[in-house]
């Protein structure tokens, strides 16, 4: 397993190995599945036909809904395998102005926020939130508007919300005048 905890929409590998076995000429079509495919779904059709030469085969798996699952590899003949658990989860981010950070929050398979589950983070350095107002994501990232600082932090969102060590701070302060939100469509941002 690449991950044992992906975010909502993410994904993680499965990786399949044909181990202790000599001279197996005949492919091994093995059944790969999650037990749980109203939570973690196979993204795209894998062919997976192992033989002692080509021992390996890989599966990748889309977080559908939030709960967890394992994955259970199977073949006629062969012992059967089952992954470690894997969870889906999803965050939810709020902003602190005052404190130039945002606070994460784990939600639950019920759609509820856990409370006893945030983190409050401030980037820094080239990162750094000034008074941020507004908070978007698109296409794998968080955007915050910087209403101080005229200017807008991006950050990566991976399986574990958002990196706050990747965030980079980008001045557009002939454009813009304290902006407090941002949002997408169409290819463009508007502030």
């Amino acid at each position: 397993i690449n991950q044992n905890s992906i975010s909502l929409g993410f994904t993680t590998t499965i990786t399949l190995t044909l181990s202790n076995s000599q001279n197996v000429t005949t492919a091994v079509i093995p059944n790969v599945v999650a037990t749980n495919q109203n939570i973690l779904q196979e993204s795209g059709a894998t062919e997976c036909n192992l033989t002692t030469l080509n021992n390996i085969c890989t599966y990748t798996f889309i977080g559908k809904n939030v709960g967890s699952s394992t994955v259970v590899a199977s073949a006629p003949g062969y012992e059967t395998a089952t992954s470690d658990n894997i969870s889906v989860v999803f965050y939810a981010a709020y902003i602190s102005g005052a404190n130039n950070s945002y606070t994460q929050c784990l939600v639950n398979a019920a759609g509820e926020i856990e409370s006893d589950n945030c983190t409050t983070i401030a980037p820094s350095d080239q990162g750094a939130l000034d008074s941020p107002r507004g908070l978007a994501f698109n296409g794998g990232f968080a955007y915050f508007t910087n209403q101080l600082g005229n200017s807008y932090t991006q950050c990566i969102v991976g399986a574990t919300g958002i990196e706050s060590n990747s965030c980079i701070t980008t001045s557009l302060s002939q454009n813009l005048d304290s902006p407090s939100g941002i949002a997408f469509n169409g290819g463009f941002a508007y502030f």
